[in-house]
């Protein structure tokens, strides 16, 4: 809204002319809200759909929760796989996914990714050279079905008692 100086509300606090909690909220940080200085509408994002690269494990029969919008980017076009993978959820028959995670590490000179599947509770590391080929090998593993996943530990681990 403008008043009769043609100044917005937001340029008007953002220039110290007018002051606004809620806006101040937004300068810290702290918060943003509708029509007040931080407060930007979002835009662009969409649901990802299934393609072939998901395919529902046999032994998976939990509810799941949440899903994630995507953005049309460069990485979402070179990663259809990785991103299907940490994006969707729902499976291609409808019913309901816990979206995977992806931690990027490195460790002894080599840089390791880890996918971790949440829907049936199954890890698997892709190691290479530089953190683009991980992900690349992370992309190849998921396209063909080849990566080698395993069980995960149960989260909280057991503690030994004695140490010597």
């Amino acid at each position: 809204m403008e008043d009769g100086s043609g100044l917005t509300h937001v340029r008007a606090c953002r220039m110290g002319v007018a002051w606004c909690p809620l806006c101040y909220e937004g300068m810290r940080g702290r918060a943003s809200r509708r029509g007040h200085y931080g407060y930007r509408r979002r835009r662009g994002l969409r649901e990802l759909s299934m393609t072939q690269y998901l395919q529902k494990p046999v032994s998976v029969a939990r509810d799941a929760v949440g899903g994630v919008a995507s953005p049309s980017c460069a990485f979402s076009a070179s990663y259809c796989a990785l991103v299907e993978f940490l994006g969707v959820s729902r499976w291609p028959d409808g019913t309901p996914r816990v979206p995977g995670t992806a931690t990027l590490f490195a460790d002894d000179g080599s840089w390791k990714l880890c996918l971790s599947d949440k829907d049936s509770q199954r890890i698997a590391f892709v190691t290479a050279g530089s953190p683009t080929e991980a992900l690349e090998r992370a992309e190849a593993g998921l396209r063909a079905g080849s990566l080698d996943w395993r069980a995960q530990r149960p989260q909280g681990g057991t503690r030994r008692a004695n140490r010597s």
